[in-house]
């Protein structure tokens, strides 16, 4: 009784994302048994290396060796490859396996999506050309170029006062603010991803113009890096960030978090600047994010701002 044979020891096979429930994959895999007869009858089962994924996302035909998805796959929302063994089995029990490996694919299934809609900054009449005054952001979950965020003010909504980086999102002064005192200008911002796909809901700056020569508070670092376990309770402490004035006064200094956490995970002490878990953590879910987080000095109705990037692993 001859042991039945694959031809090749691993086959990959690359799918789009999303693929749909019992979708065929464009791949048969099949072994050869020089036994005939009963012996010579060959079926084949599948296991997986992905983590209990094989029940929910795929099946094989038994007799062919066809492979289909017993699922949709979304490359968003689950893994970009699977991992799984193809068992062939003859007539008489003896076996042979095969490694195959699913690569989903990414498609353009998302749009852009503004995080917050809404930007209030306060800007000093003293404030020179090219002071950065805010950050645009929208997320893309898709990968690569489809999940390109590019930035561009829509018709009307520009401002000859200041300019637009198409690819950071930053909003810079372009030029002197001595006859804009007690005004407020907005612009309105869309995003487009590499694809051509836009947000659904454009986002909307408004900056206000005040008198005098309060300066921005300056973080003690341009950038901070912190880790938490998932596990830690909610309202645990993450760490702290600083901001002073340049009387070096960090009184009167108010925090918050700009963007780059939309589902709310961590929240900030608007005095202190201490962030602190506000949901529970799932290093699967979410392994790291980028916040923004604005210091203001004066009062919360006159905002004076800057945007340091903090990263926080989980």
């Amino acid at each position: 009784m001859e042991k039945e044979t694959f031809a090749s020891r691993m086959s990959v096979v690359v799918v789009l994302s999303f693929v749909g429930f019992m979708s065929r994959i464009r791949l048969n895999v099949s072994a050869t048994d020089e036994d005939r007869g009963s012996f010579g009858a060959i079926t084949y089962a599948l296991t997986s290396k992905s983590g209990g994924t094989l029940q929910t996302h795929f099946t094989i035909n038994k007799q062919t060796g066809q492979l289909c998805t017993a699922s949709a796959l979304d490359r968003d929302e689950g893994l970009e490859k699977y991992d799984l063994t193809v068992t062939a089995t003859d007539g008489g029990g003896l076996s042979s396996t095969v490694a195959v490996r699913v690569k989903v694919m990414d498609i353009n299934d998302n749009r852009p999506i503004f995080y917050p809609v809404l930007y209030t900054v306060s800007l000093s009449t003293h404030s020179a050309p090219g002071t950065s005054v805010v950050k645009v952001t929208a997320n893309d979950p898709d990968a690569g170029e489809n999940g390109r965020v590019t930035y561009r003010t829509v018709p009307g909504g520009s401002s000859p006062f200041f300019t637009l980086n198409k690819d950071t999102g930053v909003i810079s002064l372009s030029r002197s603010l001595h006859s804009k005192a007690n005004t407020v200008i907005s612009m309105v911002i869309s995003a487009v991803d590499g694809d051509g796909l836009t947000a659904p809901v454009n986002a909307r700056v408004n900056v206000s113009i005040v008198g005098g020569s309060m300066a921005s508070p300056v973080f003690e670092q341009a950038q901070y890096f912190f880790t938490v376990s998932e596990d830690v309770l909610r309202g645990t402490a993450v760490g702290v960030v600083r901001a002073a004035a340049k009387t070096d006064i960090s009184k009167g200094i108010y925090y918050s978090i700009s963007s780059g956490d939309p589902d709310g995970y961590f929240t900030v002490d608007s005095t202190s600047g201490t962030i602190r878990t506000a949901l529970p953590l799932d290093h699967e879910t979410c392994s790291s994010l980028d916040l923004e987080i604005q210091a203001r000095s004066g009062s919360l109705l006159s905002l004076w701002m800057t945007d340091p990037r903090w990263n926080i692993t989980i």
